[in-house]
């Protein structure tokens, strides 16, 4: 009797111990993948507004074109297991030229 309390004591704990271990995964996921999105879609939209602003022949701000297609791209399966990175970047991308564009009609 004592032995299968202690068996079922162990079986919850170890349960219990399983839903952490995917909690901090998904926790860690989220992090990453909001980090990506604001750090390196900041640091890329600095960079494509520095080398080129626009597309070519075009008043489309680069960095947000360049956003759109991270993000479509992603939507579309383009990216295979990458998928929530490039969106994240897109995403990061996207936001940076729609900030840039929203200020203007604020001043």
């Amino acid at each position: 009797m004592a032995q299968s309390v202690t068996l079922a004591k162990a079986e919850r704990m170890q349960g219990i111990i399983d839903r952490q271990r995917q909690r901090l995964r998904e926790g860690a996921r989220l992090g990453s993948n909001a980090l990506l999105a604001s750090l390196g879609g900041g640091v890329a939209s600095g960079f494509l507004q520095k080398k080129m602003p626009t597309l070519w022949g075009t008043s489309i701000a680069s960095d947000g074109a360049a956003g759109v297609v991270f993000i479509m791209g992603a939507m579309a399966g383009m990216f295979g297991d990458y998928g929530d990175e490039a969106a994240s970047l897109g995403s990061g991308l996207l936001a940076s030229a729609v900030s840039r564009e929203a200020a203007g009609y604020f001043e």
